[in-house]
């Protein structure tokens, strides 16, 4: 079948980041569910200041100084440029002023959007806005939010999104689901899973195979490696790869690299290609909704603090676990078992 990449809608990847991460804020622990085989093969640290300076950031807005006006009620009158914006029975919040914009959050109906005025107050924009290295302010200004005791969550909704990340046959977006809260029973190794397959993907293989979902960075060569070893099984049927790209390795070049597969008209092909080392021709000015699917991804690599890539993420068929590998493993026949795969 046609491997597909799942970056999904602009608005649904920003709902998951907010809604996913709000929820799981204070449960930042290791996330080592049931471990699979010790790991005796390979695997790369991020260690560029790319992870750990966006940790260190994370941490900032979650345990830093809350400037005093965050988080206050401003009439709609004391800033006429939204005053036309905010209907009867709508409020703004004030969410700060970062990079030289004030931000506000916006309800409206029950809805909730992150606005901006330009330092002239005579324009708005409404989006997310990002660093130069993926992090997304907007959602962190909706975090530092949450501290002052007003929580944005219930106002994101994501039924009925039914936005693309892109044009190319080779892209295929399902249907959208509801965002809800986990499950109360639900182990920490299953919702890394569940998180997983809800992340911006490239696929490899039937659907109906044994299913893995493998966080990679473009720059990472044992990420290569596992993917080499995974591939004749997906070609065969037996394995079916959800190929979650990030990009925190190399600053100068996972980020342009996975911005450049995930934007080929067959990202699949493109992942190919880079692993036999031809890279990937560099994009000028990538879709948003692709730089938001990487920096969804990002965070949730991030989130979860994994250390390592490759880091797998499988259900056992066998004892019906969700266990996890970080690292290349050394007698993939090992793997491939607890998979429920016959080589």
């Amino acid at each position: 079948m046609q491997p597909f990449i799942n970056p999904e809608g602009f608005m649904r990847c920003l709902s998951r980041l907010m809604i996913f991460s709000l929820l799981s804020v204070g449960l930042l622990a290791p996330a080592f569910a049931q471990e699979a085989a010790p790991a005796t093969g390979s695997a790369a640290v991020p260690t560029s200041t790319t992870a750990s300076d966006a940790q260190a950031r994370l941490n900032s807005w979650l345990e830093g100084p809350i400037p005093p006006e965050v988080g206050k009620v401003i009439a709609p009158e004391a800033v006429p440029v939204l005053r036309g914006l905010v209907q009867p029975g709508g409020e703004l919040r004030y969410l700060g002023d970062e990079y030289g914009l004030k931000a506000y959050f916006m309800t409206n109906n029950g809805f909730g959007q992150v606005i901006y005025t330009t330092p002239d107050n005579k324009a708005v924009v409404v989006g997310t806005m990002f660093t130069n290295d993926g992090s997304a302010v907007s959602f962190l200004q909706l975090l530092r939010l949450r501290r002052t005791g007003f929580d944005p969550t219930p106002y994101f909704k994501t039924d009925g999104d039914t936005s693309t990340a892109a044009t190319s046959p080779a892209v295929n977006t399902p249907p959208p689901a509801v965002v809800t809260a986990p499950p109360t029973n639900e182990t920490p190794g299953e919702r890394l899973l569940r998180e997983a397959n809800a992340a911006s993907w490239i696929a490899y293989g039937d659907p109906n195979g044994a299913a893995i979902a493998v966080f990679m960075d473009p720059a990472c060569g044992h990420c290569h490696d596992l993917f080499k070893l995974l591939l004749p099984y997906t070609e065969q049927g037996k394995v079916y790869l959800r190929l979650i790209p990030i990009s925190l390795i190399d600053a100068s070049k996972s980020r342009p690299y996975a911005l450049s597969i995930l934007s080929a008209p067959n990202p699949a092909d493109a992942w190919k290609a880079t692993v036999n080392g031809q890279a990937p021709a560099p994009v000028a000015k990538p879709d948003n909704k692709v730089e938001l699917a990487l920096a969804a991804n990002n965070k949730l690599f991030l989130d979860w603090q994994l250390k390592v890539t490759p880091y797998a993420i499988y259900r056992s068929p066998v004892t019906k676990d969700v266990k996890v590998l970080s690292a290349v493993p050394s007698d993939m026949s090992v793997l491939l078992k607890d998979m429920g795969v016959t080589p």
